[in-house]
This record gives structure tokens, C-alpha cells and sequence, in this order.
């Protein structure tokens, strides 16, 4: 009997010390470190994105009213490959769509599908010295549509990746918010859309989970975020949340899924327009290295 006793003595003294080396190894899995690494010429990006908005309109005009019904889809799949860096961040960049396109519908049954800018044509856009540049690779001219569209594409074009800037250099355990500020905050959203109108009213960002993807580590996060436009025409309120994967090894987006429910008033010379809706967003990104990258021109 004492001999049994022994030994179960000495087997719980064993658990425990395994469980005692457990503890540490847990909590320093639950901590990660964020490092932008360096960028290269000739590294590729592949993004694929869907952003959709539902509207419902009531349009008051003196003693007339109607309702209307809207909707749009925007689905783009683009290749950007970085030609030349600056100070470590992307100057110039090689522009490739092999998707765009808008469709819009109404319930009256009247649908509008647009899509630009031309598919497969290498786009060249510049973060110039007095604001962006864009032309076409073979020098063809580019037309008024395809200059419209990659201006306000790239309006906000930093010439440092804007996830880089924000996560670079952060230790963060689970539950940890990132406090951005305003400021951050707008970079953030001006990162995530071709020229938002609006401004931050509220934002957080909270790391909930450490996990791989697709073989590299990464932070997941919970976003909340509110966006507002007030001016004398406008008012326009959205309060979206939504999930934003990053990498810890080069601080850059992987996937953002972000959603909420949209209100919007207007009123000029005598028109009077309200409306609520959704508003929605579906991105991922994939990197491939130079030699990917230049393999692909």
C-alpha cells in the first residue's frame, strides 16, 4: 500500500510539473510581436474584393414622394507589383485588373453594369512628389474613363503601406485594443477605400485570436467602426463591424469582412432624399515574392 501511495505521489508531482512548464508556454503563445518586414521590387500583390450597398430612398419634392429601392455590387480582382521604393515603401506600381465591375439595380427593374477600367491593360501609377501619376505601360493614351477611375482608385495612395505604419513594432496579447486615434483611424479607413467620404467618429480594433493562414502567423482582430459625413447638403452615418486578418511578419492585411447598417439624409434646393441601408465589404490579399512577381509581367 505504501508503495502505491509512492507512486501516486510521484505521478501527481509529475503532472504538476508539467503543468507548471504548461503555464508559461501558454501565456507567451498568447502574446505576439508585429514586425513590418522589408519590402522588395517585384513583389506582388493579388486582391480580391466585393463591396456592396443596399438602399432604400424616400425622395420628398414639395407635396410628391417616392420610395426607391437601390443596390450595388462592386467586384474587383487586381494585381499590383511594386517597380520602386522609396525610403522602403512603394513608389511606383504596376497595375493589372483582371476584374472590375459595377452593377447597379433598382426595383423598377432597371439594372446598370459598368466596368472599368479595361481588363488586363498594365496600368503604371506613381506616388509623385506633387500627388499621384497614373499612365499605361505600352504609352498608349489613357482615356478620360480610365483616368477617372484610376485617380479616384489611388487618391489615397500612401507612400508607405498604411497597415505597415500602424501595426509596425506593436506586442499585443489577446484582448488588446489598438488605440489608432482619430487620425490613424482615418488612414485606416482611406487604406480600406478608394476616397471615403467621411470621417472617423469611433473606432476599435481588438486582437481576439493568434492563428496561421495559409502557413503564416497572423493576428485576427475585431473591428467597430463608425463613419460620418455632416456638411450642409449631407448626413450620413454608418456603424460597421467586421473582422480584419493581419500578419505578424510584415504588419500586411490578409482579410477584411466589414459590415453595418448605413442612414443617409440630403437635402438641396428644395429636394429633400432619406434613406437606410447596409453597407458591406469583402477583401483578401495574397503576396508573392520578386521573382513571383517579375515571372508574372
Amino acid at each position: 500500500m505504501k508503495k502505491r501511495e509512492t507512486d501516486m505521489r510521484t505521478l501527481y508531482l509529475y503532472l504538476f510539473s508539467l503543468l507548471t512548464l504548461a503555464i508559461p508556454s501558454l501565456a507567451a503563445a498568447q502574446e505576439a510581436v508585429f514586425h513590418a518586414a522589408r519590402l522588395e521590387e517585384g513583389m506582388m500583390t493579388r486582391e480580391n474584393s466585393e463591396r456592396k450597398r443596399t438602399m432604400t430612398l424616400k425622395i420628398d419634392e414639395g407635396a410628391e414622394s417616392e420610395d426607391i429601392e437601390i443596390n450595388s455590387t462592386v467586384t474587383a480582382r487586381k494585381n499590383e507589383t511594386i517597380l520602386a521604393l522609396e525610403d522602403g515603401a512603394p513608389r511606383t506600381l504596376r497595375v493589372v485588373f483582371d476584374e472590375f465591375t459595377l452593377v447597379q439595380s433598382m426595383e423598377t427593374g432597371e439594372t446598370e453594369t459598368q466596368k472599368r477600367p479595361t481588363i488586363g491593360k498594365a496600368y503604371i501609377v506613381e506616388h509623385g512628389d506633387t500627388g499621384i501619376l497614373v499612365h499605361t505601360e505600352d504609352g498608349s493614351p489613357l482615356t478620360a474613363g480610365e483616368e477617372e477611375f484610376l485617380m479616384e482608385e489611388y487618391d489615397k495612395m500612401s507612400p508607405e503601406h498604411t497597415f505597415r505604419r500602424l501595426f509596425d513594432g506593436r506586442t499585443l496579447r489577446i484582448g488588446d485594443k489598438v488605440d489608432l486615434g482619430d487620425e490613424r483611424g482615418n488612414e485606416f479607413l482611406q487604406s480600406i477605400s478608394p476616397s471615403p467620404a467621411g470621417e472617423i467618429a469611433d473606432f476599435s480594433l481588438t486582437l481576439r485570436e493568434l492563428r496561421s493562414v495559409n502557413g503564416r502567423e497572423c493576428g485576427v482582430f475585431d473591428l467597430a467602426m463608425s463613419i460620418l459625413v455632416d456638411n450642409e447638403q449631407v448626413a450620413m452615418q454608418m456603424k460597421t463591424k467586421g473582422e480584419v486578418i493581419v500578419e505578424r511578419g510584415s504588419c500586411l492585411p490578409v482579410s477584411l469582412v466589414i459590415e453595418g447598417p448605413m442612414d443617409l439624409i440630403l437635402t438641396s434646393e428644395g429636394l429633400s432624399l432619406s434613406g437606410t441601408g447596409t453597407v458591406g465589404l469583402r477583401s483578401s490579399y495574397v503576396y508573392e515574392p520578386p521573382a513571383a512577381g517579375k515571372r508574372a509581367k
